[in-house]
């Protein structure tokens, strides 16, 4: 959804995902054809898939994310952040590391 300097705002809970052929890099190009099950519920257990608007930062730098690409990435709570979606409105997101050391190191900051 938007690609900041310090990392990306993306809508997530996309399953398919973690399948092949979906499944060889951090990235998905946008063009590429999945859905979000309508159904589909955000669990509260380690390595369950996210769902709905979060902010990742420790992300790998290659390949280079682009605005709607998919992520594809196991990443760690490190607390909220404040997303910025157009001039004048703002939301508090979850944010998630792609790097344990960097959550780690964002959550004994708060």
């Amino acid at each position: 959804m938007q690609v900041t300097s310090d990392g990306l705002v993306v809508d997530s809970g996309y399953p398919d995902l973690l399948l092949p052929p979906f499944n060889k890099s951090w990235i998905v190009r946008g063009t590429a054809s999945v859905n979000r099950p309508s159904q589909l519920l955000e669990e509260k257990r380690p390595d369950a898939i996210c769902v709905g608007l979060v902010f990742l930062t420790g992300i790998p730098k290659k390949p280079e994310a682009h605005e709607y690409d998919y992520v594809v990435l196991h990443a760690y709570p490190a607390g909220e952040c404040q997303y910025k979606p157009v001039p004048g409105v703002e939301k508090t997101v979850r944010r998630f590391s792609g790097s344990l050391e960097l959550a780690v190191k964002i959550n004994l900051q708060n």
